[in-house]
Parts: C-alpha cells; structure tokens; sequence
C-alpha cells in the first residue's frame, strides 16, 4: 500500500507540474515532510474520489508560490 501511495503521489504531482509550466508558471515546490506528504495524499483522495478540492487546492498555491522557474531549452 505504501509503494502504491507513492506512486500515486508522484503521478499527481508530476501531472500537476506538466499543467503549471503549460500555463506558464513555475516548477511546484511541495513540502516534503511526512505530515505534508500525508496530507497531500488525502487531499488528492478527497478531490478524486468526492470531488472536495479545498484541501488540495490550498497545497497546491503553496506549492505554486514556492514554485522556481522552469529551465530554459
């Protein structure tokens, strides 16, 4: 269950990255701590499955302000 946890959490993440740099923003910078990293799993959970986006939504402007600038090609 943990690997599958991660491999979730990389995925969203990874998606929520392409979409920012689509949009022009920067790379997201979460926080990595094991309470952020829990918290980020059940905020994903709750927007996928009850469509309750609250929680995520606010990880993800933190991230966004947190955010550094995508390399250049």
């Amino acid at each position: 269950i943990d690997c599958a946890k991660g491999v979730e959490e990389r995925t969203i993440k990874l998606m929520n990255n392409v979409l920012a740099v689509q949009a022009g923003r920067p790379f997201l910078v979460y926080d990595s701590s094991a309470a952020a990293r829990e918290a980020y799993i059940d905020g994903a959970r709750a927007a996928l499955l009850k469509k309750d986006y609250i929680a995520l939504e606010a990880i993800i402007r933190r991230a966004l302000e947190s955010g550094r600038p995508a390399a250049s090609p």
